[in-house]
């Protein structure tokens, strides 16, 4: 009799583990984030203001999108996608809000297509709620959330679990549609290729499948590529990819250390975040795992070259959203972990991850804090508001009434190092 009912709470504890506690852990995070909808900031004020101006109709805007480069960018499904949501709004903090709550959406989604793709590949229950802890409240789960311009990055993550999800249901032509769909979202999702390797390793895809995935990725990808490199012209002045040697050991000895912090709020570069990243390596069963994931991850380094060479001391910096790049290579290596390491790893990195989201945290709040700072002071103006501030990518916010730029005699500053406004005499 004791054996005959000994399955029924092990069953009881697995579905816990695996959809009772992520789904309180995901709860937890909505709250926690409430705190950090204080305004848009930087290139999400950059995109309102951009979008309201223009005196086109949605459908010129959309067409713009994908013949042209966003700047020194072309990523039209998220841009196009934005564009559409915000055709429903005016300029307001709803608009924002809106497009932040996209975000949150996408993650959550593909949060859920990775928990049930380890339902699927049997992975241990009790790292459900382990893998949704490090997703969630890490600092690219984070910055991403909660601030909009990282759409690119949480449409590109759902597009690479939803292919896997795909591919453990041996969709593998919907699969590769979409690996190809993601490259109109981040480039750095060519990742993702070695990572099918991987998977044909540890036979979760077989050769004949493979290749069904590769053959409509290069396709559907491919012409990505092309009109890509019709109009940006690769580590020209126009890329975001400037490939300088003088930043290549910077940028791989940074993107070690801050793997798992994955921000990089410190002096220099420490012993702690580059031992863990090691070993986290080496915590595959299989040295070929280790060999591939290796390759995957100086992969990822390269093409996010000379992103990693500097570190962040200020309240006041663009390396405040640097945790976005993080994402996809973290969210594979997390998937990856949980398959094939040993467990041990999750205690050892859970300390930097956990730590960096909640540097991020902080230093997002007291972000936008100083910005919101600045609208309300602007509403009390009855000219425009100058502040000097040369560091702002936006210049002229024509909806708030407020200048930034090099302005020496102006009477507002902004004290980068601690985000205070400075008032001169």
């Amino acid at each position: 009799m004791t054996e005959s009912l000994y399955p029924f709470p092990t069953l009881k504890i697995r579905m816990i583990l695996r959809a009772v506690i992520p789904a309180i852990l995901a709860i937890s995070w909505l709250i926690l984030l409430t705190p950090l909808m204080i305004t848009d900031v930087w290139d999400e004020s950059n995109f309102l203001i951009y979008f309201y101006s223009q005196p086109y109709s949605l459908w010129e805007k959309l067409l713009f999108t994908w013949m042209q480069p966003l700047g020194n960018l072309y990523r039209p499904i998220p841009v196009s996608i934005a564009s559409i949501i915000l055709d429903q709004t005016t300029f307001s903090p709803f608009a924002w809000q809106l497009l932040r709550a996209v975000n949150i959406g996408l993650l959550l989604s593909s949060l859920a297509l990775i928990l049930h793709l380890f339902q699927r590949w049997q992975v241990k229950a009790y790292l459900f709620p382990i893998f949704t802890t490090l997703f969630l409240f890490s600092s690219s789960g984070i910055i991403t959330a909660t601030w909009y311009a990282n759409i690119f990055d949480a449409s590109s993550l759902f597009l690479l679990t939803l292919a896997l999800w795909l591919i453990s249901y041996q969709a593998f032509f919907l699969a590769g549609i979409a690996v190809g769909l993601s490259f109109f979202c981040k480039e750095i999702n060519l990742i993702f290729l070695p990572f099918l390797f991987i998977l044909f390793f540890n036979q979760k895809i077989d050769f004949k499948s493979l290749v069904k995935v590769f053959s409509t990725i290069i396709v559907v990808g491919g012409i990505y590529w092309i009109l890509r490199f019709n109009m940006i012209d690769l580590g020209s002045d126009g890329d975001i990819h400037d490939f300088a040697l003088s930043k290549f050991w910077p940028s791989l000895v940074g993107f070690m250390d801050s793997f798992w912090w994955q921000n990089m709020h410190r002096e220099q570069a420490g012993w702690l975040g580059i031992t863990c990243f090691t070993i986290s390596l080496l915590a595959f069963r299989h040295y070929i795992n280790v060999l591939l994931f290796a390759g995957l991850l100086f992969l990822a380094m390269l093409l996010y070259w000379g992103m990693f060479a500097y570190y962040q001391t200020d309240v006041i910096n663009h390396l405040n959203f640097i945790g976005r790049l993080y994402l996809i290579p973290a969210t594979l290596m997390l998937i990856a972990l949980s398959l094939w390491a040993r467990p041990f790893i999750f205690a050892l990195i859970a300390a930097p991850v956990l730590f960096g989201g909640w540097q991020t945290y902080q230093a997002h709040q007291q972000f936008q804090t100083t910005f919101l700072n600045i609208e309300q002071l602007a509403a009390k103006q009855e000219q425009t508001l100058i502040i000097d501030f040369k560091h702002n990518p936006l210049q002229h916010d024509v909806f708030r009434n407020i200048q930034f730029g090099e302005h020496p005699q102006a009477k507002y500053a902004i004290d980068i190092k601690t985000g205070e406004i400075i008032v001169r005499d």
